[in-house]
């Protein structure tokens, strides 16, 4: 019995993955540019109904550094696509997809010496049917001695920034800042993702950096 609903459950999982669109011209990732450890597929139940939904990232054949994050829903029989964004225009470094209960997180570094990374928080919002982004983190080198890491929490409006600073190798001193920031709380979805609300984000608990 227990061989036979795992055997189900791989269907399922193969099924979903299956109805996923790739657009033309992209090929699924399977090893991170980031840290060149396997890209995993995840699936996992992400909508509201009982059928695995899948999340892949998928590269530009024909650009170099252009990458999408492709989630599929089941209950809308729908492959969702969002675009990971540069600022300026260097080369991007996707990290693996992370799922977490019913949160979907995914990352990356753009090039230069400033290491500036992006991480998103998603989750199905079953009232509105949409994927809703719900944290939002960066972080960077300031100088060679410091390091920014700030996460901002998209439900609650809250936000943290901490600047760590170094000597060599050594941690020798950290400083944590909260503020509160509500005009983007709740009304951020992945279709809202594009540069402008990337900048926007990316300037929340500014004054503190």
């Amino acid at each position: 019995m227990k061989s036979t609903l795992t055997l189900l459950l791989l269907l399922t999982s193969l099924f979903s993955f299956s109805q996923i669109t790739i657009p033309n011209g992209f090929s699924e990732v399977t090893k991170s540019p980031s840290n060149g450890k396997k890209m995993e597929k995840i699936f996992m139940l992400f909508d509201n109904d009982s059928i695995n939904d899948t999340a892949i990232l998928a590269q530009d054949k024909s650009e170099f550094s252009s990458y999408k994050l492709l989630i599929f829903l089941s209950n809308k029989n729908k492959t969702y696509e969002i675009n990971l964004i540069s600022l300026n225009d260097f080369s991007i470094y996707p990290l693996q997809i992370k799922a977490r209960k019913n949160v979907i997180e995914f990352g990356y570094f753009e090039d230069g010496t400033a290491a500036f990374g992006r991480f998103i928080k998603l989750r199905y919002n079953s009232k509105k049917e949409q994927i809703q982004v719900i944290g939002y983190d960066v972080e960077y080198k300031s100088s060679p001695t410091e390091y920014i890491n700030k996460s901002y929490n998209l439900i609650t409006g809250d936000y943290i920034v901490k600047r760590t600073y170094y000597e060599g190798s050594k941690k020798i001193n950290t400083q944590k800042f909260s503020g509160k920031n509500d005009f983007f709380k709740n009304v951020v979805f992945i279709e809202n993702l594009n540069e402008e609300m990337i900048i926007n984000l990316d300037d929340v608990g500014c004054k503190y950096e």
